[in-house]
Order: structure tokens, then C-alpha cells, then sequence
């Protein structure tokens, strides 16, 4: 009997929406798990690397021409697949909202963003490959670097707040932060504003071009 193994590319792509942080994933239409969602996933062929079959991944996804893409961990448990021996090669990507948009092959599958902390039911390893890239980004995410790429442009400090509420798994005090925040030198005013959740208008923000790299926490 052939012993044959195949490796596939797996994506973990983050966005952030007003403060919460959604995962990309696809809905099956075929057994086994039909009905339930899964990470977006490519088999690697005999003629390209990861990083090429990666890339094309992708692309068949998000039409954006440049979104930041890292290797993470590889996922080889023997029953990962059912009736197959797959080895999992799993990516972390980051796009943010604004400028977010789905590719004319995307169109063909059903694609939606979850809120990761209300995932719905999930096919094969996809909940240990997720919880495994998110433990890495919400160490990345303390770095402005990492933030900068999905607020390239305005944002609220509220929605900062929430983001590091999620990271440390804690309420924090709006005042504390918001001083923290303002006193961190990575900001600049807009000079703009919008409708807050309490109907007063939120002071819209942006990062520092000067700043490229700074832990905030």
C-alpha cells in the first residue's frame, strides 16, 4: 500500500473591527464535517515551495496586492485528516479593514470573519492550529509594528482599550489606559471625530510615522 503524504498551507488571517479581533474562515460543503468552518487551506504541489503556495492562497482570497504573512507552526499529528496523512503548515496573516477586499475566486466559497472569541463549529485541528496563532499575535500586538497594520489610518482609544482588554483577558481602567496610551509618544490627533458608543463623539487618532517599532505594554 502507498504510503502517500501530502502538505498543506494553512491561514490564520486576522482583521480588527471596531476593537474585536475576527478570524477569516470558510464553510464546508462536503463530508467529512460538512456544515461546519474551517481555516483556509492550500495542498502544497510538487513544483512549488510554501512560501509560492502560500502566496497563492492568498491571492485566490484577498485581492489586497500586499498584506503581511508569517510562517508559524507545523501541525503533523498522524489524524490531523481523516483517511489522509496531511501535514499542516500554518501562516499568520494581518490585513486591516479599510482596506480590505476579497478577490473574484473568493467568490466561489463562502468566506466570512468571526469573532475569535465566538467560533463556530470547527472541522479537523482548525481550533488547536487557531489557538496556537493567536497565542502569537496577541504577544505581537503589543508592539505598535504589528498594530500599525491594521490601523494604518484613524482610530479611537476605546477601540485600543478593547483590543488589550482581549489580550490580557481583564477589564482595564478607561482613564489609566487612555493616560498610558496618550503619554506613549506613538499617537497623533487626526484633528477629527466620530460618534462614540455613548453618543458623545470619540477623538480620532494615528499612529506616529516616526515611531516603527515600540512595545506599549
Amino acid at each position: 500500500m502507498e504510503n502517500k503524504m501530502m502538505i498543506e498551507t494553512v491561514l490564520n488571517l486576522f482583521t480588527i473591527e471596531n476593537g474585536i479581533i475576527k478570524i477569516l474562515l470558510v464553510h464546508r460543503e462536503s463530508d467529512p464535517y460538512k456544515t461546519y468552518w474551517e481555516l483556509p487551506a492550500l495542498t502544497l504541489n510538487s513544483d512549488e515551495n510554501l512560501e509560492e503556495c502560500t502566496n497563492t492562497l492568498v491571492t485566490n482570497i484577498i485581492s489586497n496586492k500586499k498584506i503581511y504573512v508569517e510562517q508559524g507552526d507545523v501541525f503533523s499529528n498522524i489524524n490531523r485528516k481523516i483517511d489522509e496523512r496531511v501535514i499542516g503548515v500554518s501562516y499568520l496573516g494581518m490585513v486591516d479593514q479599510m482596506s480590505l477586499e476579497f478577490s473574484e475566486l473568493s467568490k466561489d466559497k463562502e468566506y466570512l470573519w468571526f469573532d475569535v472569541t465566538a467560533l463556530p463549529k470547527l472541522a479537523f485541528d482548525c481550533k488547536e492550529i487557531i489557538d496556537n496563532s493567536l497565542s502569537k499575535l496577541n504577544s505581537k500586538l503589543k508592539n505598535i509594528k504589528y498594530l500599525k497594520l491594521f490601523f494604518p489610518s484613524d482610530f479611537t482609544i476605546p477601540e485600543m482599550q478593547h483590543i488589550y482588554e482581549f489580550l490580557f483577558n481583564q477589564k482595564i481602567d478607561r482613564r489609566n489606559f487612555r493616560k498610558k496610551f496618550i503619554n506613549s509618544n506613538i499617537l497623533k490627533e487626526t484633528g477629527d471625530y466620530i460618534k462614540g458608543a455613548t453618543g458623545r463623539p470619540a477623538k480620532l487618532y494615528k499612529f506616529n510615522e516616526d515611531v516603527i517599532e515600540k512595545n506599549i505594554f
